[in-house]
């Protein structure tokens, strides 16, 4: 018998079996990789886990007695700790604040701020964290550090089992270091560490062990080292998948669809390019180096000196709107806060930008709304029971489909894209990639940054590289390799 055991777990939505007799288990000390599509049932056991939902059969049991999980107080009680995909900060709270809102002596109002600032201070010390400050509100704070946040949370409290759901999705590769050095540390104290992730490279850096879950159940536990990545990813499909990546798109023009000229403000410092039809330009670097800004720039949701020219004619984007109208859109960093309405069905999301393509005189179209919503709930092939379902309820990698959705029914000749496979899995990324190569072979151009540097190697023309607000070095060719993209990424030169 293991440590920890999850036994003939079944759960049920109505008539969506999200699980069905899955297991899973793991002893003190391991680090498990959890390891499945979007939907497979991986969220819905850690719900379980964690007592933000009841299994409709099956036991769980730790250290030999069955837990009772009503509650996810009674769940933190029992031991357990979760860091979720999505975050759960206040954003007008301190760091401090947030790190012991589950303390309930906090919550009662019998811990001052100070006590509460000296606590986050100790908790910095223990876990080696210098980048954060206890008194500075989360509302200030980057999204890679409000996820060290999250874990941290986490971390503030004894715990038996710890659950990182797609932890470092966010993180700078310096965090990820940083958190599989705790990772490690833990386990070597006999904690249980549950790692979900769909980069599977993580996998193979951290996790012992594995577990793979299809279609609401478990279809394989193995030693992580008696299998390679495409093996995992059959199993994950039930299918094999010819080349993770598809070829790199040929089509680039010499037609220039924008020229940006000297862009600054307080965090670009002259930023300068031509983007082509056809062409998918990669943005590099280490987050927080001025991407999210030079996107926000580009989108009218920051203001920003320079010259921006569409098709040849110089544009001011004074707002996003103006930024649509004149053919740009933007897949943002965080979906849930940035991309989509969450309490709103998965059609008013997708329709939200495109209001003026459903309107019939001065009312909306019903017949037409449908028409559209179907088409690309095809198109992207988004899973959902009804497009009248709230959007919240999709898993993470469907409404990363639904932000793409919204934004590809604008039919903008420029897409910027930012970090957009960040925690969707292996099977639905490849779908993005085709769909950006389709966008582009249509004579349009994509500005893509993303934190994994594999996929700018596999899925750009060029690539330029942030460090401190600027672009240090355009990578092309067989120059355009991992290594040279973090070299450059800590200011060296490429090789």
């Amino acid at each position: 018998m293991a440590d920890f055991e999850m036994r003939h777990i079944s759960k049920s939505f109505g008539n969506v079996h999200a699980l069905e007799k899955a297991n899973f288990s793991a002893n003190r000390g391991d680090c498990m990789g959890l390891l499945g599509e979007n939907g497979a049932g991986k969220s819905t056991l850690v719900k379980i886990l964690c007592g933000v939902e009841k299994e409709d059969e099956g036991e769980v049991i730790l250290f030999g007695k069955k837990m009772h999980r009503r509650t996810p107080r009674e769940a933190m009680e029992e031991g357990v700790r979760v860091v979720h995909q999505e975050l759960s900060l206040i954003p007008n709270g301190t760091v401090a604040e947030n790190l012991f809102m589950t303390d309930r002596e906090s919550i009662f109002g019998r811990k001052t701020l100070k006590s509460l600032t000296e606590k986050a201070a100790a908790l910095f010390e223990k876990f080696d964290v210098t980048d954060l400050d206890a008194n500075e509100y989360v509302s200030d704070i980057p999204l890679a550090k409000c996820q060290k946040i999250e874990i941290l949370k986490a971390l503030a409290f004894d715990f038996e089992i710890l659950v990182l759901d797609e932890a470092t999705s966010a993180l700078t590769e310096k965090d990820v270091e940083w958190l599989f050095g705790l990772v490690r540390k833990l386990s070597k104290e006999g904690k249980i560490i549950i790692f979900i992730s769909h980069r599977l490279q993580e996998i193979n850096s951290i996790c012992e062990r594995i577990t793979i879950f299809r279609n609401g159940t478990s279809v394989c536990e193995a030693k992580r080292d008696e299998m390679d990545t495409d093996q995992m990813v059959t199993l994950m499909l039930g299918r094999k998948m010819a080349g993770y990546y598809p070829e790199r798109c040929d089509c680039m023009t010499e037609e220039v669809l924008l020229h940006v000229e000297d862009l600054r403000n307080n965090e670009l410092n002259g930023i300068s390019f031509d983007l082509h039809a056809g062409e998918i330009l990669g943005v590099g670097g280490l987050s927080g180096q001025g991407q999210a800004a030079l996107f926000e720039a580009l989108y009218g949701a920051a203001p920003v000196g320079g010259k921006i020219l569409i098709r040849g004619k110089e544009h001011k984007l004074h707002d996003t709107s103006a930024a649509l109208k004149n053919g740009i859109a933007l897949i943002p960093e965080d979906r849930g806060s940035q991309g989509l309405a969450l309490p709103l069905s998965v059609k008013e999301n997708i329709t939200l930008a495109s209001l003026s393509k459903i309107r019939k005189g001065p009312f909306l179209s019903a017949t037409k709304e449908n028409e559209l919503v179907a088409e690309m709930i095809e198109k992207l092939q988004i899973k959902t029971d009804t497009p009248e379902v709230p959007v919240v309820t999709l898993s993470g990698g469907n409404q990363q489909k639904v932000v793409l959705a919204k934004q590809l029914l604008v039919g903008p000749d420029i897409l910027l894209m930012y970090d957009i496979t960040r925690g969707v899995d292996v099977g639905t990324k490849r779908e993005m990639f085709n769909l950006m190569l389709d966008h582009c072979q249509e004579g349009k151009a994509i500005l893509f940054f993303s934190t994994d540097t594999e996929e700018l190697v596999h899925m750009c023309n060029s690539i330029y590289v942030m460090f401190e607000g600027k672009f240090k070095e355009r990578l092309c060719g067989s120059a355009m390799t991992e290594e040279n993209i973090i070299r450059v990424s800590v200011g060296e030169a490429a090789v």
